[in-house]
């Protein structure tokens, strides 16, 4: 029986992440230098890596691991956020991300926002009774956060990390950071 046991336990951790394991470029960004897009060989978990996100960063990395089958253990890695589908539910803290969500289609999986009278993208507009304010900064509604269901949270720094970074890991809440305001190039802020 506890043999059992221990063979069931192993089953249900997976490969130890390393950066390693991801071999293969998805994607080569032609004008940003913030982020790179990596696959495994396999194509089985892909690894979005956001470099130097905010004003005043050197070599600060940060990380989302897109593992649909939890291949990956991540355990307590500082730097890494994981989530296994699909971000159909996403909360973005700057207007900017909503612009870029729009720009591809997307923006109907916005589901919160920070100040969203200072929003006026059509989609956010019309469902203003739909779409959770979440509010800034240190007045963040952590509640209301949670009732949002959100698969992402999308971030920015200013000179630093954002202050509710260490709450969203606390809350278990996977986060990117979007550093598209410090690519030098136009060209790289849009890509």
């Amino acid at each position: 029986m506890l043999v059992a046991l221990c063979l069931a336990g192993c089953g249900e951790r997976g490969v130890a992440f390393n950066t390693e394991a991801f071999s293969e470029l998805c994607y080569q960004p032609q004008y940003a230098a913030g982020f790179e897009i990596l696959s495994t060989a396999e194509g089985d978990a892909t690894l979005i890596v956001v470099k130097n996100p905010w004003q005043g960063a050197e070599g600060v990395e940060q990380m989302l691991l897109i593992d649909s089958k939890k291949r990956f253990d991540i355990g307590q890695h500082p730097t890494l956020q994981r989530i296994t589908a699909p971000a159909e539910r996403i909360v973005c803290l700057s207007s900017s991300h909503i612009a870029m969500l729009d720009a591809i289609g997307e923006v109907e999986r916005v589901v919160g926002v920070s100040g969203i009278d200072f929003i006026m993208n059509e989609h956010i507009v019309a469902n203003r009774t739909k779409i959770g304010d979440i509010g800034y900064d240190n007045n963040m509604n952590y509640e209301l956060l949670l009732s949002l269901n959100a698969d992402l949270v999308m971030l920015y720094g200013v000179s630093a990390e954002n202050s509710i970074e260490r709450k969203l890991r606390e809350l278990g809440i996977p986060y990117i950071y979007i550093g598209e305001y410090v690519e030098p190039s136009p060209l790289g802020k849009a890509e």
